[in-house]
């Protein structure tokens, strides 16, 4: 294989992605894939990629000891983790191999 290549991107920040008819279902495959703790998590995005294996890169916004996201005080936006990495046991379907931005 030549380099990693994107297989899937969902960004629920997107309004592309709000309007999926997918959304359930992806959100279910990440569910089932440990990539999503619980339906209403704070991860915002995504990313499956096929290098040598596949593998999940998933963004989340930080949150304090209550569970409530809080803002960056340098960049006044919300706060976010570093993005957490999986390696996959398998791709999801081919109709949520959906990349957006």
């Amino acid at each position: 294989m030549s380099g990693p290549v994107a297989v899937a991107a969902w960004d629920a920040n997107s309004r592309a992605y709000q309007h999926w008819p997918h959304r359930e279902e992806a959100e279910n495959w990440a569910l089932q894939h440990d990539l999503l703790t619980r339906p209403d998590t704070d991860v915002y995005r995504i990313e499956i990629t096929l290098a040598d294996c596949p593998f999940a890169r998933i963004f989340s916004y930080a949150v304090d000891a209550d569970g409530r996201r809080y803002l960056d005080p340098a960049t006044r936006r919300p706060a976010q983790n570093e993005p957490a990495v999986r390696i996959l046991s398998e791709l999801p379907p081919p109709h949520l191999r959906q990349v957006m931005a």
